[in-house]
């Protein structure tokens, strides 16, 4: 049921395909004379851990390190824990794509950039977001997060064009259009 509640929450933010979740549970005696509000004699304790692909933007950490405890009985006081790991997941083979999903990535990218040439930049952050969960490839995470801090820039959100073409640029240092729009903000 925890684990359900945990995955329905991240997948919101992120693809399946993007994380892995490892919940496990010990279970807890209570000492002598501790009293709980239901007088049970023992509680769970949760250690959960998330390993995230290190495409995903770090500002998902911060919101799921706020969002889950929250959403479920978590608490640090009592030795539960939550860690968030990043690495680079191995790329998905193209073949392994089905026909859907690649026809829906082209198509986000397509609808991005009419979204951008047209100044409707807000649909254009929607759709990013909905093209980085259907994205497989770094490369199409890459140009995705690209197009995401450009349009941040144009709605004059500089702090987060900034902070992800930062992110870019640590997936691919040798961009040197991303190097060149972070220096120009700086």
């Amino acid at each position: 049921m925890i684990t359900k509640k945990i995955r329905e929450l991240v997948e919101n933010y992120i693809s399946p395909e993007t994380y892995v979740l490892n919940v496990d549970f010990k279970l807890l005696e209570k000492e002598e004379g501790e009293e709980n509000e239901n007088n049970e004699g023992s509680r769970l304790q949760m250690d959960i851990k998330l390993l995230l692909d290190e495409t995903i933007l770090p500002e998902v950490d911060n919101f799921l390190k706020q969002a889950l405890p929250l959403s479920i009985d978590f608490k640090p006081e009592q030795g539960d824990t939550l860690t968030i790991v990043r690495n680079r997941f191995p790329e998905q083979s193209a073949e392994l794509m089905s026909q859907e999903q690649l026809s829906a990535l082209r198509e986000y990218r397509v609808k991005i950039l009419e979204a951008f040439k047209s100044g409707d930049y807000v649909s254009g952050l929607e759709l990013t977001e909905e093209g980085l969960k259907v994205a497989a490839k770094r490369d199409d995470k890459i140009f995705l997060l690209k197009m995401k801090g450009s349009l941040h820039f144009l709605l004059e959100e500089k702090k987060r064009a900034l902070e992800t073409w930062k992110h870019v640029l640590r997936l691919n240092p040798e961009d040197e259009e991303v190097a060149q729009m972070i220096s120009s903000l700086d």
